[in-house]
């Protein structure tokens, strides 16, 4: 007989597994353990990529670093978007992103797939839902 803690390791496991590809793809998306309570403050902008960084920039040319929910959210990279709770963002488009803002850096969250290197984590946005803009 398997322990229980065996299988729900391994459910765990393909539960952070689905949520990072949706099209056979890794995704290049930076995720976060999906609960951020307390986080419903609306930033309207446009979701950008930039090599493998994904950034929300506001009208001013202000921007944030985007985090998304694990599990919950899925990349399409033949589309060029992300969907995080049924609702579907393209690159380049712009959208309402509910969440909120960490300024402690990258080593503040604890990341289930952590950003680049490359990508600037002065100011995350930690996204717990789109909407429409």
């Amino acid at each position: 007989m398997v322990p229980k803690y065996v299988i729900l390791m391994s459910l765990g496991a393909l539960a952070v597994a689905s949520s990072c590809q949706s099209d056979g793809a890794a995704s290049p998306l930076a995720l976060y353990p999906g609960n951020a309570e307390g986080h419903e403050a609306l930033l309207q902008g446009t979701l950008e990529r930039v090599g493998r960084c994904f950034y929300i920039s506001g009208k001013g040319g202000e921007r944030w670093l985007a985090a998304f929910p694990s599990p919950g959210t899925t990349w399409d990279s033949a589309a060029q978007s992300v969907q995080v709770a049924g609702k579907t963002c393209r690159v380049g488009a712009a959208a309402g992103f509910t969440g909120g803002e960490i300024r402690n850096g990258l080593q503040s969250v604890q990341w289930v797939r952590a950003p680049d290197k490359e990508c600037d984590g002065s100011k995350i946005w930690l996204v717990t839902a789109v909407t429409d803009s």
